[in-house]
C-alpha cells in the first residue's frame, strides 16, 4: 500500500519541543504515513499561503499550536480564507479553555471522553491540535492515531438490497471486486454487497437492478463520506471514522 503523505505545522516564532515532535513523526510513520515538516510565520498572509499549499499537496496537515493557544485565533482566520468558510463560537472547543473560541462553521471537534484529553479540530484533512507536550502527547495517542489509521485503511463501500425471490433464491454470485453475501425469507432476498471499489460496486448493482426485481436498496455503510459544498480543488471529499471518541 501506497504511503499518505502528512505534514506537519507549527508556528516559526514559537519554539515547539523537538522531542514531542520526533514522538509525533515515529508513531505517524509506524502506521504508514511518510512525514514532512515545516514552520511558518505568524501572519495571516503566510498562514493562508502554507495551510492552502499543504492542504493542496499532501493527503493529511497537523497544525500543532491552532488550538488553546496565543496564535489560534490568528490560525483560525487563515483556516476561514482558506477553506471559505465563516467563522463561528465553538462551544464544545471553548469548554476546555474556559474562553470564547472562534473556528470555522464546518469544523468538527474530536473529543475523548475517557481522560479528559484536549480535543482536536478537524477541517478536510487538516487537525488543528494544542502545542501543549503533555496535552499533545494525549490527542495524538487518543485522537489523531486512530483516526489516521483508519484513514490510512482501504474504505470498504457497501450496500443492502432487497430482491424478488419468488421462484426459489437466487443464484447470485460476487465479481472479482464485488463480495455478496445472501439470505432468503418469505420470497425475497437480502444481498450485502461490498467492495473497496465505488465504480464496481455501483456497476455490480445496476446489472442487478437490470436483471431481478429490486424492491428495496441503500446505503449500509459504518462510516460516514463528509461532503463539504466547496468547490475549490483543494477541499477534499474526507472520510471519517468514528472510534473511541466523539464527534461534535
Amino acid at each position: 500500500m501506497a504511503k499518505k503523505t502528512l505534514k506537519i505545522l507549527t508556528i516559526h516564532s514559537k519554539e515547539t519541543n523537538d522531542n514531542i515532535l520526533n514522538f509525533i513523526s515515529e508513531k505517524l510513520e509506524s502506521i504508514n504515513y511518510r512525514v514532512k515538516r515545516a514552520t511558518v510565520e505568524a501572519k495571516e498572509e503566510s498562514l493562508c499561503k502554507e495551510i492552502g499549499s499543504s492542504v493542496r499537496q499532501c493527503d493529511v496537515v497537523l497544525f500543532i499550536g491552532g488550538v488553546g493557544t496565543e496564535y489560534s485565533g490568528l490560525v483560525w482566520q487563515a483556516v476561514a480564507k482558506v477553506f471559505h468558510q465563516q467563522l463561528i463560537v465553538n462551544p464544545h472547543l471553548a469548554k476546555y479553555t474556559n474562553s470564547v473560541e472562534y473556528t470555522t462553521a464546518y469544523a468538527k471537534c474530536f473529543e475523548y471522553t475517557h481522560n479528559g484529553t484536549f480535543p482536536v479540530m478537524y477541517v478536510q484533512g487538516l487537525f488543528l491540535l494544542t502545542d501543549d507536550v503533555k496535552l499533545l502527547q494525549s490527542s495524538i495517542l487518543n485522537i489523531a492515531v486512530p483516526f489516521l489509521t483508519h484513514l490510512n485503511g482501504d474504505v470498504v463501500f457497501k450496500r443492502k438490497l432487497t430482491i424478488e425471490a419468488k421462484g426459489g433464491p437466487p443464484k447470485i454470485c460476487g465479481g472479482s471486486e464485488v463480495h455478496v453475501s445472501l439470505c432468503t425469507a418469505s420470497d425475497v432476498a437480502i444481498l450485502h454487497l461490498t467492495s473497496s471499489n465505488m465504480s464496481a460496486l455501483l456497476d455490480y448493482e445496476n446489472k442487478l437492478l437490470e436483471d431481478y426485481k429490486v424492491l428495496d436498496r441503500r446505503e449500509n455503510a459504518d462510516i460516514e463520506d463528509l461532503v463539504y459544498s466547496q468547490s475549490d480543488s483543494h477541499v477534499k471529499k474526507s472520510v471519517e471514522v468514528s472510534t473511541s471518541m466523539s464527534i461534535n
